[in-house]
């Protein structure tokens, strides 16, 4: 029983640890359980996709032509890497829980870092 207490103390903290260094923060800092770090993952994910959404559609707003047509090719090719990508390193986890942080985790974070260098294109 000490020993499996032991092990879930570990990985919770490894859980909230991993969150917190890849920018998850302000999202996570309350977090008291792997639900509760789903749970800011999620949240944090939610914020970076609106975020990009919004810079996108503004972006959009703002092309045509060749340079619009660039940008949309552009996009569905970010959206495949970042599938792989996060897919990548959600295999690269053994526990189930740890798949889905390691997964909200990488899109969130891919996708801010997206949102970013659309911001400086915008």
């Amino acid at each position: 029983m000490r020993f499996f207490l032991f092990i879930s103390i570990c990985y919770f903290s490894l859980s909230l640890h991993s969150a917190m260094a890849q920018g998850h923060s302000p999202y996570c800092m309350h977090a008291k359980s792997t639900a509760d770090n789903q749970a800011c993952l999620k949240r944090h994910l939610e914020s970076a996709q609106k975020r990009l959404n919004d810079i996108y559609t503004k972006l959009t707003d703002t092309l045509e032509g060749e340079a619009l047509e660039t940008l949309q090719v552009l996009q569905k090719s970010w959206l495949d890497y970042r599938d792989k990508e996060c897919s990548w390193e959600m295999s690269l986890s053994e526990s189930p829980a740890l798949k889905r942080a390691d997964e909200l985790s990488c899109i969130a974070r891919i996708t801010e870092d997206r949102a970013d260098i659309l911001t400086v294109a915008l």
